[in-house]
């Protein structure tokens, strides 16, 4: 295959006083990435191989990293996390019930480096800095962070990315397993606000996945909105929609016609129906 699933979370690992570490690999065809390696997901007890500190689910290499937080932690269905951001939509093939965002405060996420740099006024985030912090342009301001379940299986950082990713720049990236109502990732665009997304006519990420996944954006009043965005075989691929796109993802609350001028959140999420492995390496606005 020319694009290798990852999912971490299918692993079924083994410690033992010789530090043995075992995964099982649940897609005979994928490649496994060994949990409590380096950029793979931790082990039990979040234990890593030696040199290594798993944060975020990842076992890295801390001297090597900027200075970055995860904002959010896991939700439970339902809940706002630090009672914050209100609901996330279910990412499925179908729509279905939505579950809560996560976040660190009641002002947004908090913490990590910010990113200043020379982001253009349409770009959400380019990860030219290679952080947790979307591009601080244009009044926009918010970190990512996991949008998932209690029973998700999932591991979620920003960073370069390994072999076999076929491209392998820096990218918020996820991996995971069945199982869960949701999983995936987002951000807040405003902190917690609403932002008026109304002067732009759509987006486009560019994407590495062979699974279909979902872009969703939620408006300050719960309701989510979302575009299926198709998996491709190979490299990063561009993928743009028009805001007309969006369809209302049924049982999130809220109104179901789209309001972009309170949008609060931009989620990408994965499709449940089997394991999975995605990379975001950009998401801009489109006129």
């Amino acid at each position: 295959m020319t694009h290798r699933r990852l999912f971490a979370a299918c692993a079924a690992l083994l410690l033992s006083s010789g530090a043995v570490l075992g995964l099982m690999d649940c897609d005979s065809n994928a490649p496994t990435c060994l949990a409590g390696s380096e950029k793979c997901a931790c082990a039990k007890n979040n234990a890593c191989l030696t040199g290594l500190t798993c944060l975020s689910s990842i076992c890295v290499n801390a001297s090597s990293l900027t200075t970055s937080t995860t904002a959010g932690t896991t939700a439970t269905t339902g809940s706002g996390g630090g009672g914050t951001t209100g609901t996330g939509g279910a990412a499925s093939t179908t729509a279905g019930t939505g579950g809560a965002t996560t976040a660190a405060s009641s002002s947004g996420g908090t913490g990590g480096s910010v990113s200043t740099g020379p982001c253009a006024p349409n770009t959400i985030d380019d990860f030219s800095s290679c952080d947790m912090s979307i591009c601080n342009t244009s009044g926009r301001s918010g970190m990512w962070h996991t949008v998932m379940d209690a029973n998700a299986m999932q591991t979620f950082t920003v960073s370069t990315l390994p072999s076999p990713w076929n491209d392998t720049t820096c990218a918020a990236w996820t991996t995971g397993g069945p199982g869960g109502a949701y999983a995936g990732f987002g951000t807040q665009l405003a902190n917690g606000s609403a932002y008026d997304l109304s002067p732009w006519g759509g987006m486009t990420l560019v994407v590495e996945s062979s699974h279909d996944i979902f872009l969703q954006v939620k408006e300050m009043d719960g309701g989510v909105f979302q575009v299926n965005i198709p998996g491709m075989d190979g490299t990063s691929v561009p993928h743009s929609f028009r805001f007309t796109d969006l369809q209302y993802v049924a049982n999130t609350g809220g109104s179901t016609t789209l309001d972009l001028t309170k949008i609060t959140d931009v989620q990408v999420m994965a499709d449940l129906s089997a394991g999975f492995g995605y990379a975001l390496h950009s998401i801009t606005l489109d006129n």
